[in-house]
């Protein structure tokens, strides 16, 4: 996820994110300490139960996490030692842990170096690691994995080696393809391109296997990837997007290139397969694309395609998207989620949807 802030302690990592929405359920960090929230049917709270919560519930796994990452049904965590924790369903192998049985409590992947950030969606899990290699596990039919391998690729139990020889700073896995920065600012991404997922030009093959940087900038700082395309932020905090996610968001066909949203300077931007939201540097928070379920928070439940300022407060600190729900927070602390609620992941107590961000349970 792109540029979240902490509640309590600073990492030590780069890149932590300290919340982090799946399709369906709610994970977040507070003083290093992880509390997840919504359907838990597969284990993927990590609670050490097959159950759904509609208020945010303390993981009793330590107190030292820097960085999660939920998935579709599956939450990974990184704690401030480097170690990385999954627990959840595990049909593809997305926990890492050698085998495909389930979890409802965190237990820890083996990777051959520490990990400095973690990402996973869908059912792909990846670490970049602190000798700026970069592991992969999990579902590998489109090469996701980054194992460079033909096609269809068998999926991967446990954490592999990234191809190649690049510097990884950070990797994003959507469902199909992934993408990662080099340390030298330039970005590259592999697997799915049906939707020009991969922002390397229309015409190219709806599959790519090979490690390909996109364009020939060298000034991304993070990106963020979905089912259907992704986004970047470059060091000037201008935010282009692609693939089928640019469509998502605007109305437009999907592009195959990095695509310009404007002139505005974003703190953070989050994206899902249908909607995104952002917060500027001054403080406001943005959303567009789906609305069905009120997960842009704009008080309906229309589609907006384009960005859209959501109410008048300028104290936002940080925004994260699901599937089709969204959580943001403010410069106090305090987390405010709006849109599908069947599960809980709201965390405001009931199962009822919310059209406006609505204060979540402390």
């Amino acid at each position: 996820m792109l540029l979240a802030h902490d509640a309590g302690t600073p990492p030590v990592v780069t890149g932590g994110a300290f919340l982090s929405l799946g399709d369906r359920h709610t994970c977040e960090i507070r003083g290093g300490q992880l509390r997840c929230w919504g359907d838990g049917t597969v284990g993927q709270l990590g609670t050490g139960e097959l159950a759904k919560r509609n208020v945010p519930t303390r993981v009793d796994a330590g107190t030292e996490f820097v960085s999660v990452a939920a998935a579709e049904e599956s939450t990974c965590a990184l704690r401030r030692d480097g170690t990385v924790w999954c627990t959840g369903g595990n049909g593809r192998g997305q926990l890492g842990l050698g085998d495909l049985v389930a979890r409802s409590s965190f237990e820890k992947v083996t990777l051959p170096n520490p990990a400095l950030t973690i990402a996973s969606n869908h059912a792909t899990a990846c670490a970049a690691l602190e000798n700026r290699r970069a592991a992969c596990w999990g579902d590998n039919l489109e090469g996701q994995v980054g194992l460079e391998d033909r096609a269809p690729g068998a999926d991967q139990l446990s954490p592999q080696l990234v191809a190649g020889t690049h510097q990884w700073r950070l990797l994003a896995t959507g469902q199909g393809h992934t993408c990662g920065l080099e340390l030298d600012g330039s970005l590259w991404c592999w697997g799915r391109n049906d939707r020009l997922h991969l922002g390397i030009g229309a015409g190219t093959p709806v599959q790519v296997r090979t490690i390909t940087r996109v364009g020939t900038r060298s000034d991304w700082k993070d990106v963020v990837s979905t089912q259907e395309g992704s986004c970047g932020l470059d060091t000037m905090d201008r935010l282009s997007c692609w693939g089928g996610t640019y469509a998502n968001l605007t109305g437009q066909a999907p592009s195959g290139e990095p695509v310009s949203m404007g002139a505005a300077s974003w703190r953070n931007f989050s994206v899902e397969t249908f909607h995104g939201c952002g917060v500027q540097r001054d403080g406001t928070l943005w959303c567009a694309g789906r609305g069905i379920e009120g997960q842009l928070g704009l008080g309906d439940n229309q589609p907006h395609f384009a960005l859209t300022q959501v109410g008048t407060d300028a104290d936002w600190s940080e925004v994260q998207v699901g599937r089709f729900h969204s959580c943001a927070r403010k410069n106090n602390g305090t987390l405010f989620c709006c849109g599908e609620n069947v599960n809980g992941e709201l965390g405001v107590g009931d199962f009822a949807r919310r059209n406006v961000f609505t204060l979540v349970v402390q």
